[in-house]
């Protein structure tokens, strides 16, 4: 058996551990994820853990300022209608399990990355940098990377999120934008038996919704990054019993925004619609992060595309991605961010049921961000 199988085998028993360690957002609890990290990486740097809440936890390693690494411990909701163990299987040389892509299968690649960078005997060469471990990206970071962006400062940043596109590795030097606003209606209750006695609040929402369907939202085209999107009714809720007609209800948009947009009129254009509709309905923002880039001359960028060379043999190229992440907060902090990671979007269903990612790639990514810390030049 060579020396690649037992790397290998190295990282997949780590990513195995990592997702059985299960770190659902909500309700949030990356508690015993950060455990193993500590067990991992504590013996050999100095770091802070920083508690956000119960369970709550941020663990950041080192004291570099040339470049943070920065990665989730949460995940989403495991969900329904898994064909494998979503708490973690090795099927045909594929990770399967909740956050395998989306992101614990890019914790373990940076873990063993750091651990060979100290095995090979270049400790010092890890003075230059941090490593952040963090809380609820998934449910837009206010208890992760936000609250602790003073601490993990740095010159330049990598994200670990999927920057996969079928198959092939890029660079995501920007990231699009979230708006998440609630969606509120008031009407009046009444007996089920009486309805026309009352006016029913979870009908009118619907109603109001399905116009949402309509609007317009103004941007101009971006370079890379897609246009943006409204989910409409990502959740829903309303009515307390079976024969009251309700007098309340509420649902959530999510919006992705890119950077010639502006939040005032999107709400703007939304708040003429409730007036043309006439029903006594509200909106609220209830989570926002503008839209961020770096520029394309970026040291950073190099830094990456370099490292991907050696170890791929192929130069890649930028792209932008649909989603929002923890780069958003800190490239707005000033820390000039990529997003580079194994998550293939495509591929991976990240965020779905059977959510798996190939070992194989980890295994590449591992050595990306290894040569990173080894050839990272000023």
């Amino acid at each position: 058996m060579n020396l690649k199988w037992f790397k290998m085998k190295d990282l997949q028993e780590l990513a195995l551990s990592l997702i059985r360690e299960n770190s659902e957002n909500p309700p949030g609890n990356e508690a015993g994820v950060a455990d193993i990290i500590k067990s991992r990486l504590g013996q050999y740097l100095g770091f802070r853990e920083i508690k956000t809440g119960e369970n709550r936890v941020n663990l950041v390693f080192g004291d570099g300022d040339y470049i943070v690494f920065n990665g989730h411990m949460d995940t989403v909701p495991i969900g329904r209608y898994w064909t494998h163990n979503p708490l973690g299987e090795i099927v045909e040389n594929k990770i399967y399990g909740r956050g395998s892509s989306d992101m614990k299968g890019a914790l373990a690649s940076l873990i063993i990355a750091i651990e060979e960078v100290i095995d090979e005997g270049n400790r010092d060469l890890l003075k230059r940098f941090k490593f952040s471990f963090v809380a609820d990206e998934e449910q837009g970071g206010e208890l992760g990377t936000k609250s602790i962006i003073d601490i993990i400062k740095a010159r330049y940043g990598v994200v670990m999120e999927g920057s996969v596109f079928n198959n092939r590795i890029y660079y995501r030097p920007g990231v699009r934008g979230s708006l998440w606003l609630e969606i509120s209606s008031r009407g009046k209750s009444a007996h089920g038996s009486d309805p026309e006695l009352g006016e029913n609040a979870v009908m009118n929402l619907a109603e109001f919704l399905l116009r949402l369907k309509k609007i317009n939202l103004e941007f101009k085209k971006h370079k890379y990054l897609p246009d943006p999107t409204i989910a409409i009714g990502t959740t829903f809720h309303g009515g307390e019993k079976v024969n009251v007609i309700p007098d309340f209800a509420k649902a959530t948009l999510d919006i992705r925004t890119i950077p010639s947009m502006d939040k005032v009129d999107i709400i703007k254009k939304i708040e003429e619609e409730i007036r043309s509709f006439g029903k006594d309905i509200e909106v609220n923002v209830i989570h926002e992060v503008p839209p961020a880039e770096i520029p394309l001359d970026s040291k950073i960028i190099s830094i990456a595309k370099n490292a991907v060379k050696m170890v791929t043999g192929e130069i890649p190229e930028y792209k932008g991605g649909k989603g929002s992440n923890d780069a958003n907060y800190m490239i707005s902090a000033g820390i000039e961010t990529i997003v580079l990671g194994p998550g293939d979007f495509a591929n991976d269903n990240a965020h779905g049921s059977d959510e798996h990612i190939p070992l194989e790639r980890l295994f590449k990514f591992k050595e990306i961000y290894k040569r990173m810390m080894e050839y990272a030049e000023d």
